[in-house]
């Protein structure tokens, strides 16, 4: 039996049983890894292949409060035993080297034989593109063939020497990895608390980033008390008439009594509901998701994900809890509020409530929300719904119907737009159904995620390569390609346009409870459930690393996060200025925007009363100072040194906040996600100097990051990396391949993110298409298609359409045969509304730019071959070969294929065998906690 800090493993015959935590302990847990029949015993098992499935095991079941202490060890005595072969191969193939050049000395034969007979002897797995049986083979050959040539001989010597030579080098790689696996655990280990820099103490480390200060923190935890803690009334009778006055007409009337029996029909049977434990695992998954939990209550929940006796149990739970909802309260002694900062500088404060707590609120925000969105999306489709005023009439319609014909009326701008609306951001912030666990309103997708899958996605069909809408970053990169293919239209077609965007000054802190409350009850949620969501909002509160410990009540505004304070903060009545218009916060508060055109409509919206008597109902405030030309600026500025100099100055204070490499590696593939993210996903509309902005703002970005060395005229991550590396373990930074710095940790690396590459990859994807040549089609085509039909009236060809209206309406002719042909500005009057190709040219627009696909070359080809398996590592499969790596790997392989080759052999850094895979996956799926 080895003892180990917090863990004990133990092996017999064909068993292993390993101990994490306490047997007795809530944490402590015990499980087997039986060897299959047929297979050898323990003792016949390497320490090697023993560790990687321990660690691998306790990667999955242990929480990482316990992990870090078990994964040392086992990853000590795993380096322990990965230094004794390095020591050992070391010695064989230098004794190898040696002996073969002794006893060869002026006999190639005899060298190249001593040279296979020491691999022979090494019992490890050789490169298969030297295959050593067949090299005895022609060993044979030569020794009884004189004329043999000796060239190809001392070939073979080289390559054999050479292979020899990569070995060791992936031992010396594999070493590297363990211990900066080892530097991870121990940075994590260590870094339990946050200090402050004490007065007069340096800000800048070592390395020269600046410490991080909690200024900005505490600053918004002030304000944040300044809202939350004071109770703001407001005039329940004049948001009461002002809700009755948008549903005063005789069809809304009707449409909102029909809302309010189903909210009612369904709160009576919410207490009757029965919780499945498929719900329950997607109300976890949701969780998950929005990130709401600490580290060690989300590693909690993933462990219940996997024991579906724990799921069934928690259903029945939460079954009692809701039968019970009435008497729902949180715990006396208050629940903390903890700060997150997130990579765009600001701070969020998440409430860390109970695990079963927060699961029953998240189930109870689910079905609300559902709920609520099916009722809504009634309504829109009513006849109480208005939509915005069209320029076309109907007799407009007509008169164009008999001079050009009826074809293209389904195809329109128009049309399109209201399908985004309403399939797509009508209230998206809800979910349609207990499997839709996205998170809208996450604050910053890399905190999760530091891949750009999302951002230079991978259409479904080969030719839709259209607006996406599948993940929370879809939609909100979606919702700025339509913006901005709003803008290019309207200038197209109008000459101006203009874009005003808004939003709710700190609404959701700033929400008063009697808002809330006064909504719901007005939609039909009944009494009990009112004073349920009166008793969720009114939460006590202890604000993390709070000396005191005070515990204060809520008074306003909702918590973030939990799918409750969605339902809360979706389905407001907006202000318009048209009578009566029922308008809802449809898009969500990704961007509360209004389209506009023309100086009149622009100053209409400077002056509206509407958006005053909204905001002192409701008691909320406006952000001051509406930006018209904020798509301009926003994609103008890209390469501007203002915009990115104080995400930059975060950067390196994050950077500075770092003890690991690791750490240090997962904080900048995050901050350069978010870089490239918040610069927009490529599209047509945005043309290729938007593309060429985000280039020249990454290379300042990096520039600025990484100071140079004296006489080193670059400045990347490799640098500040290779200066780490040699710092922390005496590697020389001129060895170091690039390619190593970006290959995958399953295959050795680093696994840096280079975001340049997807970048580089699209570039191509605008030689074809740019904005002015689609429109100067469209407008072509409108010349085409006007002087053709003329023609055709004239001639006599298509009179034959007018008249027919008044049989089938009993109306009078809207055109006679022998009118003249309608004029050119009446048949551009609203090509938005008509106008099939002004759609088909509205539709390029938001297509992204196809990415480029690297050539696999024979020797790449050779290379993968040789991989086998190996290749798994970059996201592919060994059958699929090279056509199942993404773009981003086809790049890079093809990029840095000759330098790893040359230094390792082949693409393999390190032997999977010599990876502690269940440590990469617990590092891999660790959440980054940005320094307050």
């Amino acid at each position: 039996m080895t003892e180990a800090p917090h863990g004990t493993v133990h092996g017999h015959g064909r068993r292993i049983t390993v101990t994490c935590g306490d047997a007795t302990s809530k944490w402590g847990r015990a499980f087997n890894i039986n060897c299959l029949k047929g297979q050898p015993s323990l003792t016949g098992l390497s320490l090697l292949a023993l560790f990687s499935v321990v660690t691998k095991l306790l990667g999955e079941l242990c929480p990482p409060k316990l992990l870090a202490r078990p994964l040392q060890f086992i990853t000590k005595v795993k380096l322990d035993e990965l230094e004794k072969r390095r020591q050992a191969y070391a010695a064989h193939a230098s004794k190898t080297v040696a002996d073969a050049k002794a006893r060869g000395e002026g006999d190639p034969i005899t060298h190249l034989a001593a040279l296979v007979e020491g691999m022979k002897a090494w019992p490890g797995a050789w490169s298969p593109d030297m295959n050593l049986v067949d090299m005895e083979r022609y060993l044979e050959q030569a020794r009884r063939d004189s004329g043999f040539p000796r060239t190809i001989l001392q070939e073979w010597i080289h390559r054999a020497e050479a292979q020899i030579g990569f070995e060791s080098t992936r031992y010396e790689y594999a070493r590297l990895f363990g211990n900066l696996l080892t530097d991870w655990l121990q940075d994590k280990s260590a870094r339990t608390d946050i200090s402050v820099p004490i007065e007069g103490e340096s800000t800048l480390t070592p390395d020269g980033f600046e410490k991080v200060n909690r200024k900005e923190t505490l600053e918004q935890k002030e304000k944040l008390e300044s809202l939350i803690f004071e109770t703001k009334e407001i005039d329940v009778s004049a948001l009461e008439a002002y809700l009755k006055d948008l549903f005063s007409s005789k069809e809304a009337e009707e449409a909102l009594e029909k809302l309010r029996k189903r909210i009612k029909k369904f709160s009576e049977d919410l207490r009757k509901r029965t919780i499945q434990p498929s719900e329950v695992e997607n109300v976890i998954k949701s969780v998950l998701q929005s990130d709401v939990l600490s580290d060690d209550k989300q590693a909690t929940l993933k462990d219940f994900l996997r024991k579906p006796t724990i799921v069934k149990e928690l259903a029945s739970v939460l079954n009692m809890q809701l039968s019970s909802i009435k008497s729902w309260s949180w715990p006396q002694e208050g629940v903390l509020l903890e700060p997150r900062r997130h990579l765009n500088g600001k701070t969020r404060f998440f409430l860390d409530a109970e695990i079963l707590t927060c699961l029953l609120l998240h189930y109870l925000g689910m079905i609300w929300s559902i709920e609520f969105k099916d009722n809504l999306k009634l309504l829109q489709s009513s006849r109480v719904w208005k939509l915005p005023p069209r320029t076309l009439t109907r007799v407009d319609h007509k008169r164009r119907d008999v001079f050009f014909g009826d074809t293209e009326r389904d195809n329109s701008i128009d049309k399109l737009r209201r399908k985004f609306k309403q399939e797509n951001f009508f209230m998206c912030q809800l979910p349609s159904s207990f499997t839709d666990t996205a998170d809208v309103y996450k604050e910053d997708s890399s905190d999760s995620d530091d891949d750009l899958s999302d951002v230079f996605a991978e259409p479904k069909e080969l030719d839709d390569q259209g607006p996406l809408f599948d993940t929370p970053v879809d939609l909100k990169q979606s919702l700025l390609h339509i913006l901005s293919a709003d803008i290019v239209m309207n200038k197209a077609l109008h000459g101006k346009c203009a874009i005003v965007r808004t939003d709710l000054e700190w609404f959701g802190p700033s929400l008063p409870f009697a808002t809330i409350i006064t909504i719901l009850r007005f939609f039909g949620m009944s009494e009990e459930d009112v004073q349920f969501m009166q008793a969720f909002l009114s939460c006590p509160i202890v604000f993390k690393d709070d000396p005191s410990g005070l515990v204060r009540t809520r008074k306003r505004g909702v918590p973030i996060a939990y799918m409750l304070n969605t339902v809360c903060e979706s389905g407001w009545p907006l202000p318009s200025s048209h009578p009566r218009r029922l308008l809802v916060l449809g898009f969500g508060r990704l961007a509360l925007c209004l389209g506009v055109d023309g100086d009149a409509a622009r100053r209409r919206v400077r002056s509206s009363s509407a958006q005053k008597n909204f905001t002192a109902i409701f008691r909320v405030a406006m952000y001051a100072g509406a930006s018209y030309a904020w798509m301009r600026t926003r994609m103008a500025s890209l390469s501007s040194t203002k915009r990115w100099s104080m995400n930059t100055l975060e950067m390196r204070r994050q950077l500075a906040a770092t003890t690991s490499i690791f750490s240090w590696t997962q904080a900048y593939n995050k901050y350069m996600a978010f870089v490239v993210r918040n610069c927009g996903a490529p599209a047509i509309v945005y043309g290729k100097p938007h593309i060429d902005g985000i280039i020249d703002a990454l290379a300042r970005i990096q520039k600025t990051l990484f100071s140079a060395e004296p006489g080193n005229v670059q400045c990347s991550f490799a640098d500040a990396l290779a200066r780490m590396l040699e710092a922390k373990f005496g590697v020389r930074a001129a060895e170091i391949p690039r390619g190593w710095y970006l290959w995958p940790n399953a295959a050795g690396g680093l696994e840096v993110k280079d975001p340049f590459v997807d970048l580089f990859l699209v570039l191509d994807g605008y030689k074809e298409k740019t904005p002015e040549e689609i429109l100067k089609r469209a407008q072509a085509e409108d010349d085409r298609r006007y002087a053709e039909e003329k023609q055709r009236w004239e001639n006599g060809e298509s009179t034959n359409r007018a008249g027919r209206y008044d049989l089938a309406m009993g109306e009078l002719d809207v055109v006679s045969p022998g009118d003249p042909f309608f004029s050119f500005d009446e048949f551009t009057k609203s090509r938005e509304e008509r106008g099939a190709w002004w759609c088909t040219a509205y539709e390029e627009l938001l297509r992204r730019p196809v990415r480029s696909q690297v050539v696999c070359t024979p020797q790449l080809e050779a290379s993968l071959a040789v991989l086998g398996d190996g290749i798994e590592a970059f996201r592919a499969t060994r059958s699929g070969g090279w056509a199942t790596l993404n773009p981003y790997w086809k790049w890079v392989i093809g990029l840095h294929h000759d330098e790893m080759v040359s230094k390792f052999g082949n693409l393999t850094a390190v032997e999977p065998a010599s990876i502690p895979g269940g440590m990469v996956s617990v590092f891999k799926g660790s959440r980054m906690r940005w320094e307050q």
